[in-house]
């Protein structure tokens, strides 16, 4: 991922009987598109960096479990627009309308992180490779959108 400049370096206090959150630096808008092309996840440059929420509110996710998070270590927050390519809902003529479609997000990510051991029928691969985890979190509103996991050779590709 490109970052654009270090605005701070900080998590959101803890509030009382809350788990701190490592420090982390917000990069602003990412400069070029992205591309997790085994996740069919494109980040493009955004149109705009008005958002209803703060960086710090939308990292506050993985304070209460609604975003998948390694709190072990800082992640890299960025902001983008986001489209799922390949999920969401089924339309009656077999197309999909993505779950995340043009959708201005604050990409909180995790990269070189252990992998979980993999289940079902899903791809398999050494649960002792290095893995990134990311999540889209809706820019207006906080709420996360979208998350996935897995090895880091789905590691993102810039165009």
């Amino acid at each position: 991922m490109v970052l654009v400049s270090a605005l701070a370096a900080c998590g959101p206090p803890a509030g009382p009987g809350q788990q701190s959150l490592p420090p982390t630096v917000y990069g602003g808008p990412i400069t070029s598109t992205i591309r997790y092309e085994n996740a069919n996840v494109v980040l493009d440059v955004p149109t705009t960096a008005a958002t209803g929420v703060s960086w710090l509110q939308a990292y506050d996710n993985c304070r209460t479990g609604e975003a998948v998070c390694d709190l072990s270590r800082s992640p890299t927050i960025v902001l983008a627009s986001a489209t799922t390519l390949t999920s969401g809902e089924a339309q009656a003529d077999g197309s999909i309308r993505p779950a995340v479609e043009n959708q201005l997000v604050y990409v909180i990510a995790w990269m070189g992180v252990s992998c979980p051991a993999p289940a079902g029928p899903a791809r398999t691969y050494d649960s002792g490779q290095s893995c990134q985890i990311v999540n889209l979190v809706d820019a207006r509103t906080g709420r996360v959108l979208y998350t996935f996991q897995g090895p880091s050779t789905m590691d993102s590709s810039t165009t």
